[in-house]
């Protein structure tokens, strides 16, 4: 936040942050009140009114579940928590743990269903943030814990095909 003292005095001094410009820039950690002392070329001083910057809390992060496996083709999903959010989400899968190429998506809601078709088993991981705003700006939550669902192809009607961990 940009505050401004105005044109045409000879000093200025700002509280709580002791700067000594017509304007500064603030971004606290919490809620805090600024005032600014001025004094003219020929020594008059005033001091302005407090003017206080609100800080919101960031939204509480989600906690993510998904299905521990499922079947090639066959819909699964992915579920979530919503700690005080307005109801949007980002939405992030991947096949790799660090996220290096997510593919992402905002939905409203608290589940995604997925169903993907593959050959060999693949492990999708799931991470999901809630999206707020706050004067038309976007505020994040931090990321939720990483959920995954391991996919095998569909088993021959025919044969055996086990999950892990596969029990005798």
């Amino acid at each position: 936040v940009t505050l401004e003292a105005g044109a045409g005095f000879a000093a200025y001094l700002w509280s709580p942050d002791g700067q000594t410009t017509r304007t500064i820039t603030v971004s606290p950690a919490a809620t805090t009140s600024y005032a600014v002392a001025v004094t003219t070329a020929v020594g008059c001083a005033a001091t302005s009114v407090q003017h206080t910057v609100t800080v919101l809390p960031a939204p509480e992060a989600p906690v993510v579940t998904a299905p521990s496996h499922a079947y090639s083709g066959d819909p699964y999903e992915p579920s979530w928590t919503a700690p005080g959010s307005s109801g949007s989400y980002e939405l992030q899968e991947s096949t790799d743990q660090a996220f290096s190429r997510p593919t992402a998506w905002t939905v409203t809601g608290t589940t995604s269903v997925f169903s993907h078709s593959v050959t060999m088993r693949t492990t999708y991981y799931y991470r999901v943030r809630a999206v707020d705003t706050c004067g038309g700006q976007p505020i994040y939550s931090g990321w939720s814990n990483i959920a995954s669902t391991v996919v095998v192809p569909a088993a021959p009607s025919s044969s055996f095909y086990t999950l892990p961990p596969c029990r005798v």
